[in-house]
């Protein structure tokens, strides 16, 4: 929820250029026994248009529960 409010208060200023941010987390919270997955979504961020300019980057984190997956869309404004 932390992360969450402060993508909504980063959206809402007026030279920011986020139109919206979308946050995937694969791994095992808490060392549970399987994998979860946590979906962070704020704005809009359209996967499937050309018109609009969205910047990907995924990545690996290491933690001694296991391996985390980080998966980050940011859609930018025109």
């Amino acid at each position: 929820t932390f992360l969450k409010k402060i993508l909504l208060d980063l959206q809402s200023l007026k030279f920011s250029k986020i139109k919206g941010v979308k946050i995937i987390i694969n791994g095992r919270f808490n060392g549970a026994q399987r994998s979860n997955r946590k979906i962070i979504k704020v704005g809009i961020v359209p996967l499937q248009s050309f018109v609009s300019t969205v910047s990907y980057f995924e990545d690996t984190a290491y933690t001694k529960n296991g391996t985390f997956g980080v998966k980050v869309w940011i859609c930018e404004k025109d």
